[in-house]
This record gives C-alpha cells, structure tokens and sequence, in this order.
C-alpha cells in the first residue's frame, strides 16, 4: 500500500476515534471517582452506550438506516 494511502486510513481512523472521546469528554469526561476497577469499567461502559444511543437517535432523525 502506498504512504499516501496509509497515511489517509491512519488520519480517519485517528478521526473516528476522537470523535467518540470528545463526546465523551462532554458527556462528564473519562475522569471517574468510583472505588474499584469493576465499578470504574461498568462507569466507562455505561459512557460508551449513552454515546451509541445518542448515535443512533441521530441517525434515525436524519432518516440513515443505521442497521
């Protein structure tokens, strides 16, 4: 594969990615006062699935079939 190529799928896979930790930032940020790895993963976990909610809700209102 090309650099250039490489180079395009390094820069949108980097987007995609900062994309959700910025919303996630928004949303409270990855700072958590739990006590606890197991409470600290379900706390991080529960972040990740309102991001896939509010997602899928805009998807839906702008009429993409997300499935």
């Amino acid at each position: 594969m090309p650099a250039a190529t490489q180079h395009t799928h390094r820069q949108d896979a980097c987007a995609r990615v900062e994309h959700v930790f910025g919303a996630i930032e928004q949303m409270g940020g990855k700072l958590l006062r739990t006590i606890g790895e197991k409470r600290a993963n379900f706390a991080m976990t529960m972040m990740a699935a309102c991001y896939n909610l509010k997602r899928l809700v805009y998807f839906r209102k702008a009429g993409i079939k997300a499935f």
